[in-house]
């Protein structure tokens, strides 16, 4: 069975109809999080042509967060919009106003504006300690800010890495900046038997152009794969639940085990583009 992941959760609410999304990340350094809002992720789904999206970026030192709210298309006029705690596909209460036409914020919390036909409304502010309202019940009380980050942190998302031995290098780099996050270090450990075994019992691999990655796919795992020098055209892992990741430089693909510039082609796929698309194969 698996772990249900807690969320914090976005939602748009209209008079008749609203929209939410869940958007989960990993990791206790995590400042970006991003995510859409679809009718289908509403408890229960609805079906409406709504859309939109929330970006929140939170600050260094963890006091505050800035974010942009954009919304469209919707069925009838906005009445609230506001972060609430859940697991996924559970609204749960309110923890943060982003806007309300209802007087039910904090002081200071603005109106939602009204879209214009096809156009996107934006709301955009910074929310800190004395913006979150809760929810009591859920363990987050009132100014409790710290709280309500880790839950925008955490996603039960356990990591192992894999690799052969001549990853050992490489693989003690990455345990060394992940202590305390949970890290399975298994490079070295496994055989092809073993490996698969392994695999099998992953929601998503996340690998550059290798045996792993087609393994892992060939086995029913989702894939993000990162292609630098070799030819992701010919060898993607096949099926479209998978996502490949490219920078676009002109020496790519170049088909050589050595890079004889500044490795380009790999080191411009940013940590944030791969996260995100990983995200989307859980």
């Amino acid at each position: 069975m698996r772990r249900s992941r807690p969320a914090i959760v976005a939602a748009v609410v209209v008079g008749v109809a609203g929209f939410t999304a869940a958007a989960t990340v990993a990791g206790d350094s995590k400042r970006d999080f991003k995510t859409d809002m679809l009718g289908y992720e509403e408890v229960p789904a609805i079906s409406t042509t709504g859309n939109g999206q929330v970006n929140v970026e939170v600050a260094r030192d963890g006091a505050s967060f800035r974010f942009v709210l954009r919304y469209r298309n919707l069925g009838s006029p906005v009445t609230q919009s506001h972060i609430h705690l859940g697991q996924k596909s559970v609204t749960g209460g309110v923890s943060v106003f982003f806007c309300t036409n209802l007087g039910n914020g904090p002081a200071g919390t603005q109106a939602c504006p009204q879209p214009a036909p096809g156009e996107y409304a934006e709301v955009t502010g910074i929310r800190t300690a004395a913006d979150v309202v809760g929810p009591a019940a859920q363990g987050i009380a009132p100014g409790e800010f710290a709280e309500l980050v880790r839950a925008l942190r955490a996603d039960g998302v356990l990591c192992a890495m894999v690799g052969s031995g001549a990853d050992r290098r490489t693989g003690d780099e990455i345990a060394a900046a992940s202590t305390g996050h949970g890290l399975i270090d298994l490079i070295g450990a496994t055989d092809l038997p073993a490996l698969a075994g392994v695999l099998v019992q992953c929601r998503s691999l996340v690998s550059n152009d290798s045996g792993a990655m087609h393994l892992a796919a060939a086995v029913g795992v989702p894939v993000t794969a990162m292609f630098g020098p070799t030819n992701d055209r010919a060898t993607r892992p096949p099926g479209d639940h998978h996502v490949v990741l490219t920078h676009a430089v002109w020496c790519r693909p170049c088909m050589l085990r050595e890079c004889p510039i500044d490795h380009r082609c790999m080191l411009g796929i940013s940590p944030n583009a791969v996260h995100e698309a990983a995200r989307r194969t859980l």
